[in-house]
């Protein structure tokens, strides 16, 4: 048996690899592949349905099978086809489906591709991909050809054509016996092999991550998109109660599930597109499969009436999601911010500032703020608004208090002149003429960030998309040295000429003239005891730990009860990173010599009190080499972290100023020689101090404000 498996590589390139360790991979005995890769022409694009065709030209197995660029298959997939074609050669069978967004290698990519997607063994017309089709439908006077002018429906005729020959279409989906269970419609999801033994046979169709520089096909945004469906309809023969379901489940998915790809403007451009491909619908249909708006909605678009289905649509769809003007709590504060506030003028002398989310009064924000606060040439001309939802947060100055989603907030953030940030602002903020958005960041990057990322293991599978729109909308963006301002420029895909490298105003603090006096301050209000010495335990979150976007799981990793043995030297304080959703808990015989400083205004004062760091990744170390003090990283999970979870943005091992300690053991180990750990880190610290730390000399502040607002 020969199979012809053929590959469309549509700027694919990234992805291929994985395209063909999978096939390499297959288990085939006896079987004969015959791998043809269709390369697309860039200066001269040729579409996926004509590289399809060229491919299917070129075929010369007994059967073929279609595979993205960017998609790949389990290792048994192929011959799990194959046994199945053994017995019924003229059937059509077919891999189930599994949409995954990460490699196909690492530890991570198996375990996270099922908990993100079913496995399905629903196939419909929509798709060629991972059936495995005999030769006879693709050869000949009468062999089946894509239609080439079509862009991103080429799938959809071809597939009705080839089920009305077929008879149907037999998926591989469920454990079973292939010599009992092979004629079945449903299958399973996996195969027993030849020994008996259940092996995988599934598709993995890969979302694009990075739709901004690789966009698949149905992440473009084209406004002919759903002209060509209509016309595509028509185009389509044979297979007519599979296609008509498609259609239906199109249009209703589009119009009442509240996710219309180009807002309330799709209404306009594309209904008059729906009804016509609603033409080739049997009322009966759809009077059988849908009820109560969605039934309404298809009936209506198919009459015509356009207008009467777009209005039935909106109100489905905001009562099913709330968004009318007295929706969720937080949906009608929404509302009146979008109706309402932002058609207020904005104020240009107002500065809003967050830091964190407003869960602190901190980092680079406070600096530029108590900067502005100290030198203004015409005081109480400026007003300054700190969003913040923090007890303990004491802010000095003339200034407002809003809290997060609040509707005063609503109102700040739809009127402010300025916006001074250390994260990415809401994703439904949209900035408005004349505003300035000053994003000062939050740290170095030694872990690699969006774009320089392969996949995404926290919780939003848009994070790249996002992450760009978002920053799009930035004015300036600090950076602490050069090699900051090279990592944002990549990771962020972000213009170098708006990067004020600049130092961090956050580091301030840290050349202050008063640090001592400060310190000795914030070591009285924490309660810590004048004979010893602190350590700083400060590290970050873990991409794949979490309970949902932004709420990252949490076990200390630092044994406290083997470090109780340095109590007598040291006072310990915890201090995790702002993401982390759970609470340390400490009993009273750790209080003694521990304090759980997480929910601290601003870990800047921390460093002040410190005299060693313990860190894993975070770009806490950054700031702190300032101080030149003693860095040991506790890096437990080294290996997973580098190669699986995020990657860096240079070598750990010999770029770091301290020691990479693995275990609880090397962490008690060297703080009991620290001392040892200083003499032996002493060049390496300078060097790195030196590329680092050049910029920070305590008026960043200054330098930042007189770029981004001009000399106050």
């Amino acid at each position: 048996m020969k199979i012809s498996i053929i590959v469309p590589n549509l700027s694919g390139e990234i992805y291929l690899q994985d395209c063909k360790a999978s096939i390499d991979a297959q288990s085939v005995d006896g079987i004969e592949l015959e791998v043809i890769i269709e390369e697309d022409d860039k200066n001269s694009p040729k579409g996926v349905a004509a590289m399809r065709n060229q491919g299917l030209q070129a075929a010369s197995g007994d059967f073929v099978f279609f595979l993205d660029s960017d998609d790949y298959i389990s290792d048994n997939a192929i011959k799990a086809l194959a046994q199945a074609a053994s017995q019924d050669p003229g059937k059509l069978y077919a891999l189930s489906f599994r949409k995954t967004r990460y490699k196909r290698d690492g530890e991570l990519a198996e375990e996270k591709s099922g908990k993100e997607q079913e496995t399905g063994n629903e196939r419909g017309v929509e798709s060629v991909l991972g059936i495995l089709i005999p030769a006879e439908y693709v050869q000949g006077k009468d062999a089946l050809r894509f239609d080439e002018s079509l862009k991103y429906y080429s799938d959809i005729p071809f597939m009705t054509a080839l089920l009305a020959r077929a008879g149907g279409l037999n998926v591989l989906d469920g454990s079973r016996d292939d010599r009992t269970s092979i004629g079945n419609t449903d299958i399973g999801n996996t195969a027993a092999g030849d020994s008996g033994e259940t092996v995988n046979c599934v598709y993995y169709k890969r979302s694009r991550n990075d739709a901004i520089r690789y966009p698949a096909l149905s992440q473009i945004k084209d406004k002919d998109r759903y002209a060509e469906f209509a016309r595509m309809c028509g185009l389509a023969e044979g297979a007519k109660e599979p296609l008509q379901h498609y259609i239906c489940e199109y249009i209703s998915g589009r119009l009442t599930k509240g996710k219309h790809p180009e807002g309330l403007e799709w209404y306009e451009k594309t209904l008059q597109n729906a009804a016509e491909a609603l033409k080739y619908v049997d009322d009966a249909l759809i009077k059988t499969e849908y009820n109560g708006a969605p039934r309404k909605v298809l009936l209506r678009l198919k009459k015509g009436k356009t207008g009467a289905a777009r209005r039935l649509a909106k109100l489905y769809v905001m009562n099913r999601k709330k968004k009318g003007l007295f929706g969720s709590a937080s949906q009608w504060k929404w509302n009146i911010y979008k109706r309402i506030f932002r058609k207020l003028p904005v104020k240009k002398d107002l500065f809003l500032f967050e830091s964190f989310l407003g869960k602190s009064y901190g980092d680079s924000c406070r600096a530029i703020y108590e900067y502005m606060i100290a030198n203004e040439q015409q005081p109480k001309k400026r007003k300054f608004v700190w969003i913040i939802d923090n007890k303990d947060a004491q802010i000095p100055g003339r200034h407002k208090e809003v809290k997060p989603l609040s509707l005063r907030y609503f109102y700040y953030v739809a009127r402010c002149g300025a916006w001074i940030n250390n994260m990415r602002q809401p994703a439904w903020y949209e900035k408005r003429e004349g505003v300035r958005f000053l994003e000062t960041w939050h740290g170095t990057p030694l872990k690699k960030l969006v774009f320089d990322m392969d996949d995404v293991h926290s919780a939003s599978p848009e994070y790249k998309m996002t992450f760009y729109k978002q920053s799009r909308i930035w004015d300036w963006l600090v950076s602490d040295n050069r090699f900051s301002t090279d990592a944002f420029e990549s990771a962020f895909l972000f213009p170098r000429k708006k990067i004020l490298e600049l130092g961090y105003p956050r580091n301030d603090l840290l050349y202050g003239s008063d640090r001592d006096e400060r310190a000795a301050k914030i070591r009285e209000k924490l309660g810590i005891p004048k004979d010893k010495k602190v350590v700083l335990y400060a590290p970050t979150w873990r991409d794949d730990d979490y309970y949902g976007p932004g709420q990252y799981k949490f076990e200390l990793p630092l044994d406290l009860n083997m470090m109780e043995q340095l109590k007598d030297e040291y006072f310990f304080i915890l201090r995790t990173h702002y993401f982390i959703a759970d609470h340390l808990q400490l009993d009273d015989a750790k209080k003694q010599f521990v304090a759980d400083c997480s929910r601290y205004n601003d870990i800047g004062e921390l460093y002040l009190i410190s005299d060693v760091l313990i860190t894993d990744y975070s770009s806490v170390f950054f700031d702190y080499a300032n101080l030149g003090r003693p860095i040991l990283f506790y890096v437990y999970d080294f290996e997973k972290y580098r190669d699986t979870l995020r990657g860096f943005y240079f070598d750990m091992e010999s770029g770091v100023p301290g020691p990479l300690l693995f275990t609880n053991e090397e962490v008690l180990g060297a703080l009991k020689d620290i001392g040892a750990v200083e003499r032996e880190y002493a060049d390496k610290y300078k060097a790195f101090r030196e590329k680092f730390c050049g910029l920070d000399d305590g008026h960043a502040a200054e330098r930042v404000v007189k770029a981004a607002f001009g000399d106050l």
